[in-house]
């Protein structure tokens, strides 16, 4: 039998070698692939002569990393060429804004650590433009360094990455390699321009060439860091602008607590002011710094800073404060507590302002030490002055930053100096201000001692002698010059009721029965009256006794400047009749007594300065008091008002005894009125602006309304127009009223 053939196994076999031979030509297709894409890519690669090795600048800032603009700095390049390369020329194509100079810049050509000669030109086609032609081809495998020295980067800023070309001995012009490396040009500021441009300058140059000059007053370095300074300047016033007003009220409380009547009060201001003061700031500033991170507190160096220079200022205010509180003269306490003011309103309103006006001097060197003292600050790291000085002083080796910092301490503190010495001057001199009144000030002040009005109720006026012998001599000038004016007085039908003398033991005081005395009319053609009675009370050893009154002397006007009644009209003149009437009108007994004193005492440690003095004073009597210096007088004055404690007896206002227990004596003090010998006007205040004060504080009168009564109660006694005068710009007289 013959065998026939396996049709079906040989065609999938003739399929299995097609299969094969297509998978062949796949593969050999995708490896002509390959060797396409590497001849794309290797081979150009494999092209290049050189590649680059280095692409920096130089820091150009004083004492940091940055590269500065428009400042001269150095560029670097490095190339390093194929072993078997040589390069002809080199271009360098910088940023717009950049300026190469191609003087100063250099080529160096190393093999190895080998230095070769080489024979190169540099031009500068364009400013941003170097162009290094090598006159002889570099040797193969040379690493060739370019030095572009002076270079001036753009002023704005940015990234300055590598551009240029370079052509091989083969004739061959590629692109610079770029490997990955840029500049980062920091913007310029004009001061570092300014100073650059210095630095070029010959006479620059020339000044630094002093050794001296140069580390001191270098011009570059102090135009650089006259900006950078001015920052630390800024905040070393923010410092003392936040740590000196804060320091204010503290100070005044410490100073308040120094002078506290308690005495653990006292202790406390004394201890805080005498360790404050008596440690030196640096070492409250250590402490401060170093002491509290150590507790676990964190606080910003800048707050913390002004608080150590708040507490320490306080410490020295606070002896400011009160040295300036104790020179206000007492009677300026004495005149608030009479007007009815408590402690509060007297210190807020009369202290207060007359000490911050003595203090201001004191205050204001205060401010200038504060102000130096922030440079201690440096030393715990606080930027300020000394910190910026001092960094810019580590970089550059030059003192010259320091003497930058001492410029900008002297801006505030010579003007602020000039300032202290111009008010400590001025207020040495009187205020002379508006006084125009100075240049008929004895014409006025006659005027004055005729207008004055005697019949002020329960007013009580003094009049004191020096010595006992001057008390006598004054007693007796008043009587014979009122009997003198009562003799003339008899031609024009008024008299006056004979005088009764006391016994010796009362200081030759003579006291006088009531009479009215005409003294005839004063500049305004007004009477110049006693419209009252006078009973004159003794206080040196022995009361007054008795209801003996007589004329008021101490109104009579001055020998030499009043007018007689024989230099008056008899329609100017009031007869003894008319005199006796008014006093009868004015003066009235049957009632209980505005003023009442009963036995009163008064003692200073064993010295005895009254003892059982009785007086009843009723309502439009005037009550002279003579006696001589020391007598007392002003001390029982002063017991009216409780501005001294009676040591015994009582004393009635109106029959309500004022020395009893739980009086609220600033209530009775507003019915009271008292004059002092020195008046005791409130200097700092005009004199409607003195009248104003208690109405407004005390009555709590609205200022409108006090401003009205002030301006009526000072139209009365002519003064209507120094009202606004302070009490410095006014006479003597002026002042009384």
């Amino acid at each position: 039998m013959l065998a026939l053939p396996n049709l079906s196994q040989e065609s999938s076999c003739t399929a299995g070698r097609h299969r094969s031979a297509g998978l062949a030509v796949v593969m050999l297709a995708t490896l002509f692939a390959l060797i396409g894409a590497l001849n794309l890519f290797v081979l150009p690669v494999q092209a290049q002569a050189l590649e680059t090795v280095r692409w920096t600048a130089r820091a150009n800032n004083d004492g940091g990393t940055a590269i500065m603009g428009g400042t001269g700095t150095r560029v670097t390049w490095q190339g390093q060429t194929d072993p078997d390369e040589s390069v002809t020329e080199v271009i360098f194509d910088m940023p717009e804004g950049t300026v190469v100079d191609a003087e100063s810049s250099t080529v160096t050509l190393l093999d190895g650590l080998t230095r070769l000669s080489s024979d190169y030109t540099l031009s500068s086609p364009e400013s941003n433009e170097l162009v290094v032609t090598f006159n002889e081809p570099t040797p193969p495998g040379s690493l060739i360094m370019v030095e572009m020295n002076r270079t001036l980067l753009p002023t704005a800023g940015g990234s300055v990455a590598l551009v240029g070309t370079y052509t091989t001995v083969d004739g061959r012009n590629l692109a610079l390699p770029d490997n990955g490396s840029v500049i980062e040009v920091v913007t310029v500021t004009p001061s570092e321009q300014l100073a650059s441009w210095l630095g070029e300058q010959d006479w620059v140059k020339a000044w630094n060439s002093n050794t001296f000059l140069h580390l001191f007053f270098d011009p570059t370095i102090m135009v650089t860091s006259f900006p950078v300074v001015f920052v630390g300047w800024l905040l070393a016033l923010g410092l003392v602008a936040i740590s000196f007003p804060l320091a204010i009220p503290l100070g005044l409380m410490w100073a308040f607590l120094r002078m506290a009547k308690n005495r653990f009060l006292r202790f406390i201001g004394s201890a805080y002011i005498n360790i404050v003061r008596g440690t030196p700031l640096f070492l409250q500033i250590y402490i401060a710094f170093f002491g509290l991170p150590l507790m676990g507190i964190s606080i910003d160096n800048f707050i913390l800073g002004i608080i150590v220079l708040m507490l320490n200022s306080s410490a020295y205010q606070a002896e400011i404060f009160r040295a300036g509180i104790q020179s206000i003269d007492k009677g300026q306490f004495e005149a608030s507590r009479s007007l009815g003011m408590n402690g509060a309103q007297t210190m807020a309103f009369v202290i207060i302002p007359q000490t911050v006006r003595r203090v201001i001097p004191t205050m204001t060197s205060e401010f200038i030490l504060m102000y130096k003292d922030t440079s201690l600050l440096a030393a715990v790291g606080v930027m300020e002055i000394m910190m910026f000085s001092r960094t810019i002083t580590a970089a550059t080796g030059n003192i010259t930053p320091y003497i930058v910092a001492a410029l900008f301490y002297l801006i505030v503190t010579i003007p602020l100096t000039y300032l202290i010495n111009r008010m400590e001057a001025r207020m040495g001199k009187p205020r002379t201000k508006k006084r125009k009144a100075t240049q008929d000030l004895q014409a006025t002040e006659t005027s004055e001692a005729q207008g004055m009005q005697a019949g002020q109720v329960g007013q009580a006026t003094e009049v004191q002698g020096a010595q006992p012998s001057q008390a006598t001599e004054t007693a007796q000038a008043a009587r014979i010059e009122i009997e003198a004016l009562a003799s003339s007085a008899d031609s024009h039908e008024t008299g006056v009721v004979p005088m009764l003398e006391k016994d010796a033991e009362l200081a030759d005081v003579e006291v006088l029965n009531p009479a009215l005395m005409d003294y005839g009319t004063d500049a305004t053609g007004e009477v110049a009256a006693a419209e009252g009675g006078v009973q004159a009370a003794l206080t040196g050893g022995k009361a007054a006794a008795g209801e003996a009154t007589a004329a008021a002397a101490d109104n009579a006007p001055a020998s030499g400047s009043a007018t007689t009644p024989s230099s008056a009209t008899p329609s100017e003149t009031l007869s003894a009749k008319q005199a006796s009437q008014q006093l009868a009108h004015h003066v009235d007994r049957s009632g209980q007594p505005v003023v009442s004193i009963v036995n009163l005492q008064k003692s200073f440690d064993e010295t005895v300065v009254l003892r059982d003095v009785n007086i009843d004073v009723h309502r439009g009597e005037v009550v002279v008091v003579l006696g001589p210096s020391g007598s007392g007088k002003s001390t029982m004055l002063r017991c009216v008002n409780l501005l001294e404690k009676p040591t015994g007896g009582k004393i009635f206002i109106d029959s309500d005894e004022i020395t009893a227990k739980k009086v609220n004596i600033n209530q009775v003090r507003t019915h009271v009125g008292m004059v002092f010998q020195s008046f005791n006007l409130f200097p700092h205040l005009s004199a409607k602006a003195n009248v104003m004060l208690a109405q407004q504080k005390v009555l709590k009168r609205s200022k409108e309304e006090a401003e009205a009564i002030a301006m009526e109660r000072l139209k009365e006694v002519g003064m209507a127009d120094r009202a606004d005068y302070r009490p410095s710009q006014l006479s003597g007289g002026q002042q009384q009223r």
